[in-house]
């Protein structure tokens, strides 16, 4: 078995009026992956598939469009849309 050390940059979308604070989403999105990703066996999900999947979760979360990008290395990544 080996890890991987994923890069993940979480866009959520609004107007200005609905605009959430920055610490908001950040600790958001850390609980998120903190409490269902980190040290976790994920089985054989690609990064594809784990994008998706973080995507659905952020949308729910936020009640907002959500786009991920998620990179596995320095220069192979994927963006959900």
């Amino acid at each position: 078995m080996h890890g991987h050390n994923y890069t993940l940059l979480a866009k959520v979308h609004g107007q200005s009026e609905e605009w959430l604070d920055f610490e908001e989403i950040k600790k958001t999105v850390d609980e998120l992956v903190d409490s269902n990703y980190d040290h976790r066996d994920i089985g054989n999900m690609t990064c594809e598939r784990l994008a998706r999947q973080i995507q659905e979760q952020l949308k729910n979360q936020f009640k907002s469009m959500v786009k991920v990008e998620l990179w596995e290395t320095g220069k192979f990544g994927v963006e959900t849309l």
